[in-house]
């Protein structure tokens, strides 16, 4: 079980880019995006905590090969597991999804299971792409192109249905 983010995270503060879906919700919809494919369509339902951050928010999106339902919440118990579905079948990755040991497919004829070792916290493979990157000159992953960051924050885009709404920067104006 994942525990909700203690009251002095940062993301439970909008002076700080807080709330689920921009800390939490590029993670699952990559995951989306990657396993089911392009965006078609996407729903948004959520709550703000008292600071006017979304506090938790559910997605539901339909996308070229599939749907999903992918959620944050800042101060929500969650089992952390992802189930994904298809036509054909379904992938369950039991939690931590972002960090997985057994992830299950599913189809109407077989039962897969896959038993990869992962190491680190999970996100250590994303950082040593980037510093790849970053050696070699690249701007662009070729594995995350740019469109598939942008289709990434496409939930962010959802915030203000929430009626999710940031301080004007600070800043003096150039």
């Amino acid at each position: 079980m994942r525990l909700h983010a203690a009251p002095d995270y940062p993301l439970h503060f909008p002076e700080l880019g807080g709330g689920g879906i921009l800390g939490i919700g590029p993670y699952e919809a990559f995951l989306a995006l990657d396993w089911l494919g392009d965006l078609k369509q996407i729903q948004t339902m959520g709550r703000l905590n008292p600071a006017g951050v979304d506090a938790m928010a559910i997605f539901q999106t339909e996308h070229e090969r599939g749907f999903a339902q992918l959620h944050t919440g800042l101060d929500l118990l969650s089992r952390g597991d992802a189930l994904l579905s298809a036509p054909r079948g379904y992938v369950l990755i039991h939690a931590n999804w972002w960090n997985p040991t057994a992830p299950q497919s599913t189809t109407s004829t077989r039962i897969i299971e896959l038993h990869e070792p992962c190491t680190a916290g999970g996100f250590n493979y994303e950082t040593a792409h980037f510093c790849q990157l970053i050696r070699q000159c690249q701007c662009e992953s070729p594995i995350i192109s740019h469109q598939m960051s942008l289709s990434m924050a496409a939930p962010r885009i959802r915030r203000k249905a929430l009626g999710v709404h940031f301080p004007p920067s600070s800043l003096p104006n150039p």
